[in-house]
């Protein structure tokens, strides 16, 4: 205590203002050969103040080193496929609620239309869906039924694009099949990739094989600073060998799928294959019945 009071005292003699100008050229004069000559005195801090400090030192530190540490593509990819390991499956007769940020290119829009989207899909395909979306900070909302099975398919909320009638539209659950699923798609694996994960979100099992057998794709890069169709931070899952200009998005922090970006769509190819532009899941859950959020 008493060395700290003295530290205090000889602190406050040093910050005492001077009586004139010239005391004060003197005294910065001396300060400053004092500094260059005198090895640094350090003032002795409380144990209460270091902690304080250290917790400071910490907070400012830690965001620089995750800035600095650029994940892999199979760290981000193992993240995400724990995650969805975990979830529940959806049984039949459920339906899967979602709620994103779809933006379109259209003749009206060359440059992209964005709508906020509710989507209701039915999980074995059998009963009509729906679809309510409305432009992107507007509330006039639109409605269209999304037809549940028929002659063997089903629609989605994308328009012109159906898939096969079943829970999973007859993707492959295991990382096998979905490899080759996914080799399957002319070079466009993250595009096939996004569509997969897509229709299968009320198939965890659908899902993780997604995420397993991109694991296993040559060519594949992370691109830092990423940003969603939200304007949401991540990191984007690129692929360098394939040709193809598709990311996955994912959160910087928690590596969960936030959806994907096709920053140039190019031609229409075949029906639903180059139609979705970006999309931004915000929510996603398994409820009874259409019109329901949780």
């Amino acid at each position: 205590m008493d060395d700290d009071l003295r530290a205090l005292r000889e602190l406050g003699e040093r910050l005492a203002p001077p009586a004139t100008p010239e005391s004060l050229r003197r005294r910065v004069l001396a300060g400053t050969r004092a500094a260059t000559a005198a090895p640094r005195r350090w003032w002795r801090m409380p144990a209460a103040g270091l902690a304080a400090a250290a917790a400071v030192a910490v907070t400012v530190a830690v965001p620089v080193a995750l800035r600095d540490r650029t994940p892999t593509p199979t760290g981000v990819l193992e993240q995400a496929a724990q995650r969805v390991a975990v979830t529940a499956p959806a049984a039949p007769g459920q339906f899967v609620y979602t709620e994103s940020v779809l933006v379109y290119r259209t003749p009206a829009a060359p440059a992209g239309e964005s709508f906020l989207v509710r989507e209701w899909r039915s999980v074995d395909g059998t009963a009509d869906g729906l679809v309510r979306e409305t432009p992107s900070g507007r509330t006039d909302w639109r409605e269209r039924v999304i037809p549940g099975c028929r002659d063997g398919r089903q629609a989605t909320a994308v328009p012109d694009w159906f898939v096969p009638c079943g829970p999973v539209a007859g993707l492959p659950a295991d990382p096998d099949g979905m490899l080759r699923h996914l080799r399957g798609a002319d070079g466009h694996v993250l595009e096939a990739a996004a569509r997969a994960l897509y229709v299968g979100q009320q198939s965890p099992a659908v899902q993780k094989a997604v995420f397993d057998a991109v694991m296993r794709m040559p060519g594949m890069a992370i691109r830092v600073d990423a940003a969603d169709a939200e304007g949401r931070w991540g990191v984007a899952l690129v692929n360098r060998a394939g040709g193809s200009d598709v990311e996955l998005l994912f959160a910087a922090d928690t590596y969960a799928y936030l959806g994907m970006n096709r920053p140039d769509p190019g031609a229409a190819g075949p029906a639903g294959s180059r139609i979705l532009v970006r999309q931004a899941v915000r929510h996603v859950a398994v409820v009874n019945s259409v019109g329901s959020v949780e």
